[in-house]
């Protein structure tokens, strides 16, 4: 049996008939109670407004004593921290110092008197924001800076260099005093001109130099049966026999060489070098002293001129 009105049940006998009557008289039930609901609306209202204030009142009262209780607690601990704000005073009041360093002592901290006696003293010899700041403001910064004095580097020794500038490239543009280090060697920048920094050992082109003096210590040949003179030992180089020799040598183009030759009795053969001497005197070795033989090469021609003889 259906609970709904009759005029909104179609499941009745009576109801089963959709006549034009029978749905007219459900609309006009529809309608009426939608006014009747329509009536409710403001008593419904003010009923949810007088819930949302009962909740709030409620509400108000649970969290008004806490909030006063945490106050109250705030103001204790205000209190407290004011009161301990010198702590020295305080403790002077009940305890003597010899007290309180026992009772101190007596504390499983990990620290004995003596690691912060004199801390207070020491914190205050510190210096203070303004001077770290000042200090570090003279320090130089990774990113580069000027000196304004003399840097003196570390002594090298077998570990470490004193300075290393590592191996790049050209800056673009270079001012006078830069120095660098790229693949063709050292680089200096002088009035808008760039060097390269001669070395010792490198084999390397001078230009536009005077030379005030040059010393060319001379090369002593180890004789043999097989000997090759070589400029690389140097342009000066002293030779003494001990049997016949036929050298060869090592000359390129724009070589020369001093030598000063020895052997009574023995000779020197040229021809592995192919020497064009001079007036095509081909020199034979003193009795005594030494052959001053001069050897250059030219247009892949090995020249040779004997200069005289000398006692030693």
């Amino acid at each position: 049996m259906s609970n709904l009105p009759p005029e909104l049940d179609f499941l009745s006998p009576e109801g089963r008939i959709a006549s034009p009557a029978r749905m007219d008289r459900m609309a006009q039930h529809l309608a009426a109670r939608l006014r009747a609901l329509e009536a409710t609306r403001d008593a419904y209202n003010q009923a949810i407004q007088q819930l949302q204030d009962i909740g709030l009142q409620r509400l108000n009262e649970v969290l008004l004593p806490l909030f006063e209780e945490a106050q109250s607690v705030g103001d204790q601990l205000a209190a407290i921290f004011a009161q301990w704000s010198d702590a020295e005073l305080i403790l002077a009041d009940y305890y003597s110092r010899t007290e309180t360093d026992a009772a101190f002592a007596a504390i499983d901290h990990g620290h004995a008197l003596d690691d912060i006696a004199g801390l207070v003293d020491e914190l205050a010899a510190k210096a203070d924001a303004a001077a770290t700041a000042a200090a570090l403001a003279s320090k130089l910064a990774l990113g580069g800076g000027t000196l304004t004095g003399r840097l003196v580097l570390v002594a090298g020794d077998a570990a470490k260099a004193s300075l290393n500038l590592p191996q790049g490239v050209a800056p673009a543009a270079p001012d006078d005093g830069d120095l660098w280090y790229d693949a063709g060697g050292w680089r200096q920048r002088i009035g808008a001109n760039t060097y390269t920094l001669a070395t010792r050992d490198r084999a390397e082109t001078l230009s536009n130099k005077s030379l005030l003096k040059c010393k060319d210590p001379e090369f002593t040949i180890t004789d043999g049966a097989s000997v090759n003179i070589d400029p690389a030992n140097g342009s000066v180089q002293a030779w003494v026999l001990t049997a016949n020799r036929t050298p060869a040598a090592s000359l390129a183009n724009g070589d020369s060489m001093t030598l000063h030759v020895r052997g009574a009795g023995f000779s020197v053969t040229w021809t592995t070098i192919g020497v064009v001497w001079v007036d095509d005197a081909i020199p034979d070795l003193p009795a005594a002293g030494y052959a001053v033989i001069t050897l250059w090469k030219s247009g892949d021609v090995t020249r040779g001129s004997y200069v005289g003889q000398v006692a030693s």
